[in-house]
């Protein structure tokens, strides 16, 4: 899987590759719950709606335009 990072003024841009995992032990989203997700989930950490995922990182990718930069990438 790759996630891909852009600023609002599309001068830095990071990719990320890795492997994503469902996470599906109960009691995981209980332990990492903070009051302020209920916006988003107002049934809390068992909000049948909430999908936890677990993304591994495996390379890094980082690009700035102002300066031309592109670094290695990063490996794992």
């Amino acid at each position: 899987m790759t996630l891909t990072f852009q600023s609002r003024d599309e001068r830095i841009y990071l990719q990320v590759t890795g492997a994503a995992q469902l996470v599906t032990e109960p009691g995981v989203a209980g332990a990492i719950w903070r009051q302020s997700f209920t916006r988003w989930f107002p049934g809390g950490p068992s909000d049948p709606r909430l999908l936890l995922v677990l993304f591994t990182a495996s390379e890094v990718e980082f690009f700035e335009i102002a300066s031309g930069r592109i670094s290695p990438p990063l490996a794992n």
